[in-house]
């Protein structure tokens, strides 16, 4: 059961998301590095097996741009998923993550992510801070020929930036 920023077992009250494929993870020092390459999931609250873009559209499948409910559950084609993340802490506080998800066929996203988290050791609250970054973007037909069935429009890019700002204490 991997738990990636991408890849993780999610609310599974019955039963968590399992992965079938290849995943290493290095962590030599500072720096975290990890990926691999996932072709089948089963995905949370249920007990079969899919290829990765069979996966894809057990819950909600969202609206198309026209206002019709989204149509790419079992309409997807694809080989897998690839992962890479980078994860780098200059210190006990600091720390960035560089991460890409390719999902073949389907679409790509990449997200950068800068977090300050210092220690509460004392009971006074301390300032912590993030900013996260997400792009994602379809690629080639974004998983169906015939945009009616695909997850995500030929040619369409998102967008999020996102950030986070607090005060934490022992408790």
């Amino acid at each position: 059961m991997l738990q990636t920023l991408f890849i993780n077992p999610q609310d599974g009250r019955m039963r968590p998301t399992f992965e079938d494929g290849m995943y290493l993870k290095y962590n030599p020092n500072k720096t975290i590095w990890e990926g691999g390459w996932l072709y089948n999931i089963s995905p949370r609250s249920t007990i079969q097996w899919f290829s990765v873009p069979n996966s894809i559209g057990w819950y909600a499948q969202g609206i198309n741009p026209d206002g019709t409910a989204g149509n790419y559950r079992g309409n997807l084609s694809g080989a897998g998923i690839g992962l890479f993340g980078i994860t780098h802490h200059f210190n006990k506080n600091v720390s960035i993550k560089l991460w890409e998800q390719f999902v073949e066929n389907i679409f790509n996203t990449l997200l950068a992510e800068f977090n300050y988290m210092p220690e509460t050791i004392q009971q006074k609250p301390v300032f912590f801070t993030g900013i996260r970054f997400i792009t994602q973007q379809s690629i080639h037909d974004g998983g169906n020929q015939n945009q009616d069935k695909t997850y995500m429009l030929k040619g369409n890019v998102a967008y999020v930036f996102s950030g986070r700002v607090g005060l934490k204490n022992k408790r």
